[in-house]
């Protein structure tokens, strides 16, 4: 069983502790702000085009199919486009 001067010496290191915590974590929450808003940008842009710019099968991944759907075998037109240059060439 703690003395009374036990239980206050106790809650005054743990209320000290706490505040202690407190102020680590924003000083390490403002730090990574920081940091991460400036260098990161730049940093993980640069890692997105560098796996856009790769192979196409790392940055689609599972979703490879429509990057062949659309890349490799592009839509066709609904019906045939009509050149009308012998027509106009024709006339002349």
């Amino acid at each position: 069983m703690r003395t009374e001067s036990q239980r206050v010496r106790q809650r005054e290191y743990m209320r000290e502790y706490r505040l202690r915590n407190k102020e680590r974590d924003a000083a390490k929450e403002i730090e990574r702000c920081r940091t991460y808003r400036h260098d990161n940008a730049e940093r993980v842009n640069a890692m997105q085009a560098d796996r856009r710019a790769s192979t196409p099968e790392r940055y689609y991944g599972h979703n490879l199919k429509s990057y062949i759907k659309r890349k490799v075998r592009p839509k066709t037109p609904a019906r045939p486009i009509v050149c009308s240059t012998r027509s106009l060439a024709s006339d002349t």
